[in-house]
């Protein structure tokens, strides 16, 4: 194989290796594989090695343990088993035993556990395989009583769990169409949709509950609401995450209404903290202000990057250590969503204050936070100078030290030069 790029002849002789699926691919893999163990073999240090890897290894193993209602579940490996085996409990006092062995899911090792999902009324317990440690990953489902799987299999998912409704009955998952055959591994992400499975139904019967055509990259990550009424739909283009978007489903209503979330509201300190990871992660109102700005709602950033500076505030009070930076970062976003909206002199207030703020920070880790105090005393003086003013007090103090620990070389491994770039 030889192509022309712009009059420039490359060969390309491995291009039949693309053909995953080829004898002559295989021929060659297996060939490469022995080639490499008839090499690794002769290494006359190899059992050694693997004996004493296998002697590091042998220790008991304890997987962090989760819970649904009052049953628990958690890992267990008695040191060499190739995968860690599930086992539950009723209560935590009550007798352990196993709720699944992986090890037992095939007897080449070829399946291994994806995850693990429990079901609200502690009933069924949702487990997802990958085979030959593919992406794709099919969820099957067992009585965790009655101790027997369920004839479910709900194939065709990757990345993200599956979580049970209400009452345990059935599911929300985010599928992707089923690949041509012998196209698994190099089908694109695309068409992903988030589909209910009701138990005891095939597959087949599973109801689209929401997709978007228009963006066939788009990925959905389901989650439920702590009291189960909303349906909630981390967004990414890709990947989820990588959108900051958040669309929500009402569960309560016979006929739901679908509607883009404006992030869950956090007004208090200990619901933040206590938030689900959805909310946390992609719904802070720090993060809210910076994308409702973003995508041109302006109007309502405000309300949320307040909310921020309250929280740190609030944190920064009880351990300043920790959270004096956070909060001269949401103080940042306060200062950004002010001045987008003309609130000028609102704007220079909170720029800086977070200059302030983040003076002793840089003193005592001038490296650590040089750049952040940068950008915070360039919004400032570039405010200052559009509101016709000078920096004075506080604030010129701040900027002569800045100054001279930058000329002295003090941001650099604690004492070395930072040259400023802008």
């Amino acid at each position: 194989m030889v192509e022309d790029y712009n009059g420039v002849k490359v060969a390309d002789p491995y291009r039949w290796l693309e053909q995953l699926d080829s004898a002559e691919t295989r021929a060659w893999v297996l060939a490469e594989a022995g080639l490499a163990d008839s090499y690794l073999e002769k290494v006359p240090a190899r059992a050694r090695l693997k004996r004493r890897l296998a002697e590091l290894l042998d220790f008991e193993k304890y997987g962090i343990p989760f819970h649904k209602g009052g049953r628990h579940f958690y890992s267990y490996n008695r040191g060499l088993e190739p995968q860690s085996v599930l086992y539950t409990t009723a209560g935590l006092t009550g007798a352990p035993r196993v709720a699944l062995d992986p090890n037992a899911l095939s007897t080449k090792g070829s399946l291994a556990i994806a995850g693990y999902v429990p079901s609200p009324d502690r009933m069924t317990l949702g487990y997802g395989v990958s085979v030959g440690g593919s992406d794709w990953t099919d969820w099957r489902f067992r009585d965790v009583i009655g101790d027997k799987d369920l004839p479910d299999v709900v194939r065709w998912t990757k990345y993200y769990h599956p979580i049970f409704a209400p009452g345990g009955k059935g599911l929300y998952y985010s599928g992707f169409p089923a690949p041509p055959p012998g196209e698994e591994l190099r089908a694109r992400d695309l068409g992903n949709a988030v589909y209910y499975h009701a138990l005891g139904t095939p597959q087949s019967d599973d109801r689209k509950r929401y997709e978007r055509p228009d963006h066939p990259d788009w990925q959905f990550m389901p989650h439920l609401t702590p009291d189960g009424r909303w349906l909630v739909l981390t967004v990414g283009e890709g990947e989820v995450g990588d959108k900051g978007l958040i669309m929500s489903m009402p569960l309560t209503s016979p006929r739901p209404k679908r509607r883009w979330c404006r992030w869950p509201r956090v007004s208090r300190l200990h619901t933040f903290l206590q938030a689900p990871s959805w909310v946390r992660d992609y719904g802070s109102p720090h993060n809210l202000a910076t994308k409702l700005s973003a995508v041109g709602q302006r109007g309502e950033a405000p309300q949320p990057a307040q909310e921020a500076v309250s929280i740190y505030r609030e944190l920064a009070g009880k351990n300043p250590d920790a959270f004096l930076p956070d909060l001269a970062r949401s103080l940042g976003a306060m200062g950004s969503v002010c001045r987008g909206l003309g609130r000028h002199v609102e704007a220079l207030h909170h720029f800086e204050e977070g200059a302030l703020l983040l003076h002793p920070c840089f003193e005592k880790s001038p490296r650590a936070f040089v750049h952040l105090l940068r950008s915070r005393l360039g919004d400032t003086l570039a405010l200052l100078q559009a509101c016709g003013q000078e920096p004075s007090g506080d604030l010129l103090k701040v900027l002569r030290a800045f100054d001279s620990i930058r000329l002295c070389g003090g941001a650099a491994n604690g004492r070395g030069r930072v040259t400023n770039r802008g």
